[in-house]
């Protein structure tokens, strides 16, 4: 299956930074008035990397795409989650479990898958990352 297409909404512009080589202290992403929002702040989705190493797991991979099921059925029901694949097989394998486990249909709205490969299924080193601007958004 073809990942599904999300209408984005429209996002205020935000200032281009010049490239790193030429910024000094008073030009870092802070002093211009950037920052990496908290864990626990409002967010529009979640993204995760669906399980797919075993070398991640050692021995104990076999549950794991379950686990990974119910995290997403919980986040689900508040929010989007953004499921990153390798491609159509591990799709839909993906899609399978997430049936089983309740996921799918009932919350597809909420749901959406990319394929990207990766070679691990951790996100923090190698996935999209948000910042924020202090400054007031004009509505």
């Amino acid at each position: 299956m073809a990942p599904r297409k999300t209408a984005k909404p429209p996002q205020p512009a935000a200032p281009a930074l010049p490239a790193a080589s030429a910024l000094g202290a008073a030009d870092s992403p802070a002093a211009l008035g950037y920052r990496m929002p908290a864990e626990w702040e409002p967010q529009r989705a979640t993204w995760l990397a669906w399980p797919h190493n075993r070398t991640d797991w050692p021995g104990k991979f076999e549950p794991i795409p379950y686990v990974y099921a119910e995290i997403v059925r919980h986040l689900a029901r508040a929010a989007r989650v953004e499921v990153i694949v390798n491609d159509d097989a591990a799709e839909s394998r993906a899609r399978t479990i997430l049936t089983h486990a309740n996921v799918l249909p009932g919350l597809d709205a909420r749901v959406a898958f990319h394929h990207w490969p990766t070679n691990r299924g951790w996100l923090r080193d190698s996935g999209p990352i948000s910042s924020k601007t202090r400054r007031a958004r004009s509505r």
